[in-house]
């Protein structure tokens, strides 16, 4: 008990005793003892001590009073039950306190629950938010793409706006062009080897791949899972994009990819249309290879490529020797047989990704980028001797052919007309000495 409480308890108690001494009649001191139990109501809800002192005070009071009477046994009945509901409707006691425990409980349960649904909620927010500003990209990208009309110009920039989005280390994108499925392009030079072994090592399990998934046959390609996006038109395969991703990332670019697809299949359309009719324009109607125009335009992309990246490339010239008599003996529909014939040779000489294109009448040109020189001459004799062993047939006449090459390999100091001029040096010189000869300067 305080000390406050003990001092009020006296102080009350003297002014009691003060009172009931003064005053003579026993009904008085009676009413006086009753009126004693009530003063407990101030101290009861601070201290439960003052209602067992005022308690004693009036029993022992009134025993000495009125002795082992009637009265006593009626003033200790009354006080107990005066000061027993005195205590109950001020201090409840432990049922209520349990209650009150049990809803306090209950309310801090349902706070923390509506915290933690609400942290719950934020999260999920701040998901929905970076899947939408990945969406956003992705819409900005397929409006960019729309712009673009040749596969070069596609890839290229689908490569460099792929790849710097979070969690993609690189870019990689193989399209089927000719019934041939070559490499486009790749944001590091120096995956682009391993991609293309890969693509080259795995070309139909490649050409199965359908929609948004996780490739796992080309992890080796560099350590990395591989998530590939395929474009399938009419159920035929065109392109995949494929994009090494780190582990945290691999999910969530599956399922943009699911998103994305349908905006790059509507892309593919349109510039498979477009490549298409380019092709009419570009390419020659008899041997199937490049004009001489679209050629050029190559070499011209070709050299800027090489100027950017400090890499080189090897030109070839080659040209049918004695074609002007295959002509006059045999008709110019034999000239144009031998003419298929040799372009059908070329086209399977070189590699995927070399150009070829038609120069002139009998005149032919190579571009052959990212190679060694031991396998340029390689091919170029190869070229040659393929095109000794040929026979051609006309009105049951068997003649042969040969070529002469002509190679040249380009410098930074080099524009596309010096780089020409060489290599028809290198043919001239191969030429003089005594045709169907490689010459490299």
């Amino acid at each position: 008990m305080k000390l406050k409480y003990i001092i009020k308890n006296i102080f009350i108690s003297i002014c009691f005793f003060i009172a009931y001494f003064n005053v003579s009649l026993d009904q008085t001191k009676y009413v006086l003892l009753l009126f004693l139990a009530p003063i407990a109501v101030f101290f009861a809800r601070d201290c439960k001590w003052c209602l067992l002192v005022f308690w004693l005070i009036i029993n022992i009071t009134s025993i000495l009073t009125f002795g082992y009477s009637y009265l006593t046994l009626l003033m200790f009945s009354m006080s107990f039950i005066l000061i027993l509901c005195i205590n109950y409707f001020l201090n409840p006691g432990e049922t209520g306190d349990i209650e009150i425990q049990k809803n306090n409980e209950l309310l801090r349960k349902n706070k923390e629950q509506l915290q933690k649904t609400h942290e719950l909620t934020l999260l999920r927010r701040k998901i929905l938010e970076k899947k939408l500003e990945n969406i956003m990209q992705l819409y900005v990208i397929s409006k960019d793409l729309t712009t673009k009309i040749t596969v070069e110009d596609t890839t290229k920039m689908l490569t460099e706006a792929l790849s710097s989005k979070p969690g993609i280390s690189a870019v990689a994108i193989a399209v089927k062009q000719n019934a041939v499925l070559n490499l486009n392009s790749c944001s590091k030079p120096e995956l682009t080897e391993n991609f293309k072994n890969a693509i080259n090592n795995n070309i139909n399990q490649i050409e199965k791949l359908t929609g948004s998934q996780r490739v796992d046959f080309l992890y080796p390609v560099a350590n990395q899972t591989v998530v590939a996006w395929t474009i399938r038109l009419n159920n035929d395969f065109v392109c995949s994009i494929f994009l090494i991703i780190e582990d945290n990332f691999i999910q969530i670019y599956i399922d943009e990819g699911k998103i994305f697809l349908p905006h790059l299949t509507l892309s593919a359309k349109r510039v498979l249309l477009f490549s298409q009719l380019n092709d009419r324009s570009r390419v020659d109607g008899l041997t199937g290879l490049y004009l001489r125009r679209y050629f050029m335009e190559r070499l011209h992309t070709e050299i800027q490529v090489a100027k950017r990246y400090k890499t080189d490339f090897y030109i070839m010239m080659l040209d049918i020797d004695f074609f002007k008599k295959v002509n006059d003996t045999y008709g110019h529909l034999a000239g144009d047989k031998v003419l298929s014939a040799i372009a059908k040779i070329l086209s399977d000489s070189v590699r995927p990704g070399d150009i070829i294109g038609r120069y002139g009448g009998e005149e032919f040109i190579i571009l052959l980028p990212m190679i060694a020189k031991k396998q340029v001459l390689e091919i170029a004799e190869n070229i040659r001797k393929n095109v000794e062993k040929q026979k051609f047939t006309d009105n049951n006449e068997t003649f042969t052919t040969t070529i002469s090459i002509g190679i040249t390999k380009y410098i930074e100091s080099l524009n596309e007309d010096n780089l020409i001029s060489i290599a028809d040096n290198a043919l001239y010189q191969a030429k003089k000495e005594g045709r169907n000869k490689v010459v490299m300067m």
